[in-house]
């Protein structure tokens, strides 16, 4: 398996709106970078199809079936969790909706983000329209209809939602609060075990069976994606780097670019 993107379309007449759709086939070994934590500056949402995966957002674990939605907004901080080597198919949906209000408070007032598990057939229903924006022959017209009863579909799904996160061990529970609350400290997993009382081991391997991290990769890639965060909404290079516990500056510059494939400013920039 590889990943790779069959097909793409746009939406482009609504003023401000950039939407994007991408089908992906992949698995545990080539899903590099959703693996890591991120964020982005739009809204997502990842419809699953097949795979045993499930989905972190905000410290929030929800094992994923056939037709399962996640929807973050921008800056919520996820990534995939890979619980096998079982093939991997997806829609992978990206929308800026910043200069459209009414879109915005919309999915935050009637969908909210999370996991999404709508009932048949309504699931199966939103599989079809992601595959129909595919088509070639798609129009602007076609896709919008298509894209608003998507969101329909959500909003009957969020309506009938219950808690669906998988509940997470007590002590990786703690330690992820702990890493929340110390994220501007230089954080270092013995130093962690030894404030809360837990074993290193218990500690590792705590993340990496529902993670699928190790947790010094799990801190670092916390600390880029919380500075992104603060660069996006207009934090300086050197303040991102100290708000996360960075205090040589090169340093930060050096791992940032590691993580996101640019500079910290040429990142704000864009």
């Amino acid at each position: 398996m590889h990943s790779g993107v069959a097909k793409e379309f746009s939406l482009r007449n609504l003023s401000g709106f950039d939407f994007r759709i991408k089908y992906t086939e992949t698995d545990h070994a080539s899903h590099v970078f959703e693996i890591d934590l991120h964020t982005h500056d739009v809204y997502e949402l990842y419809v699953n199809l097949s795979g045993d995966v499930s989905f972190l957002v905000e410290n929030q674990l929800h094992p994923l079936s056939r037709g399962d939605v996640i929807l973050t907004r921008p800056g919520q901080q996820h990534h995939c969790v890979y619980r096998s080597e079982a093939p991997h198919r997806l829609f992978w949906i990206l929308f800026d909706a910043g200069k459209n209000p009414e879109i915005a408070g919309f999915l935050e007032r009637e969908i909210g983000t999370g996991c999404i598990r709508m009932a048949e057939p309504g699931r199966e229903e939103f599989i079809t329209l992601c595959g129909e924006l595919m088509q070639e022959d798609t129009g602007d017209a076609l896709g919008w209809g298509h894209f608003w009863r998507m969101l329909m579909l959500l909003r009957a799904g969020a309506a009938h939602r219950q808690q669906d996160a998988a509940p997470l061990p007590e002590d990786l529970a703690r330690t992820l609060t702990y890493i929340d609350a110390h994220i501007s400290e230089p954080l270092q997993v013995r130093d962690i075990a030894r404030s809360l009382y837990i074993s290193e081991s218990t500690i590792q391997r705590r993340f990496l069976t529902y993670l699928d991290m190790k947790p010094a990769a799990y801190i670092r890639t916390k600390k880029l994606a919380t500075a992104a965060g603060l660069l996006r909404g207009g934090a300086t290079v050197l303040e991102a780097g100290l708000a996360v516990g960075y205090a040589d500056n090169s340093h930060f510059i050096r791992i940032f670019r590691r993580q996101y494939g640019v500079t910290p400013h040429t990142y704000a920039r864009r």
